[in-house]
């Protein structure tokens, strides 16, 4: 190196031809031009061209096995799951469900239609009725509860739709129909209910006053798992579908009398009745209800000192007597003192 020549080489300045067009070599502090023989410039082009051919041979490749894939539209398959989604547990095997044979389609249809469903009265349980808030009633509206139970209306229908339940016992009348082309015999029923407290607002007071000879069912709903028993005379006792056979044709009609029944709650409930069709055709399970509500029934002070088993006339907000019951010693309904009242008289 001469004592003018700078210490630092410009570093982009290569000592050599190879792979360069037109480049500068630096040999004894001088710069000379060196050009490329024409044979390196063709093998530069040829490595060029093949690369360009790799690359385009490469695309191609990876765009036909990307078409190549199944369509999951097509084969049924489900699409892969995002990682965002459940990975409980990976895809099962499938199964097509068997068409439904001709007992199972059966089964589909009700082995008996419900006509009608309406509350009946109990002639030896009276029309009472209890509300679960006071009511208040003003000295006409009292007055027209007692035309309505002297027969100028429906007294119970009125006590219900101000939202009054029956007492202790409550009848259903149930109208059914044949439906299926086969004979229904009707096997079993059950009660699905709830039950809590005895209803302790406002309670109309109207004990009964006759007896009822037919044979009838019964729930008694202060068992835990009620049986569906003769109910005569306010008697319970068996098991009303061991002792009698109720079938119905197609179109037949069928009348059954119902009692919910309790001394110690107040129960919402619904019935369940299972109806045979046939051999070789599984029994069917139909629900009854009151239009889309469950039935009521509360139990309410008695007139037996003795008793224990439900409310007493004390645990009222108020009382309202009729019937044999009245104050006034007729069927017209007045106001009683709760906390003195015994179950006639005022």
């Amino acid at each position: 190196m001469t004592a003018d020549q700078p210490e630092d080489s410009s570093p982009g300045v290569l000592n050599s031809a190879a792979g360069v067009e037109a480049g500068a070599v630096v040999q004894s502090g001088s710069i000379d031009v060196v050009n490329i023989h024409p044979y390196d410039r063709r093998t530069l082009l040829m490595v060029l061209g093949a690369t360009v051919v790799v690359m385009v041979s490469v695309v191609a490749l990876v765009v036909w096995s990307v078409r190549s894939q199944p369509d999951n539209a097509t084969t049924g398959q489900a699409a892969p799951q995002s990682l965002s989604t459940s990975t409980s547990s990976a895809p099962r095997p499938t199964t097509a469900s068997p068409a439904p044979n001709a007992p199972e389609a059966a089964r589909q249809a009700p082995a008996v239609h419900v006509d009608s469903v309406q509350y009946i009265g109990v002639p030896n349980v009276g029309s009472s009725f209890a509300f679960p808030q006071a009511l208040r009633l003003t000295d006409a509206q009292v007055a027209e509860l007692s035309d309505l139970y002297a027969g100028a209306g429906d007294y119970e229908e009125r006590a219900r739709a101000m939202g009054g339940v029956g007492p202790g016992n409550v009848a259903v009348q149930i109208a059914l129909r044949g439906a299926s082309a086969e004979t229904a015999v009707i096997t079993n029923m059950r009660t699905i209910a709830t039950c809590g407290a005895p209803l302790t607002g406002a309670l109309l007071f109207a004990p009964p006053g006759g007896q009822d000879d037919s044979v009838q069912i019964g729930f008694n709903l202060d068992n835990p798992s009620p049986l569906p028993q003769n109910y005569e005379r306010g008697v319970l006792s068996g098991n009303y579908f061991l002792d009698h056979t109720v079938s119905i044709k197609k179109d037949e009609t069928h009348a059954l009398v119902v009692h919910g029944i309790t001394a110690k709650k107040h129960c919402k409930f619904k019935l369940e009745i299972t109806v045979n069709v046939g051999l070789g055709v599984a029994p069917v399970k139909q629900t009854i209800d009151d239009h889309g509500k469950a039935f009521e029934v509360t139990a309410i002070a008695s007139q037996d000192p003795s008793s224990t088993t439900g409310p007493a006339f004390r645990d009222y907000t108020e009382i309202y007597a009729g019937g044999v019951a009245g104050p006034k010693g007729d069927a017209r309904f007045g106001r009683v003192n709760p906390t003195t009242y015994t179950g006639s008289g005022s």
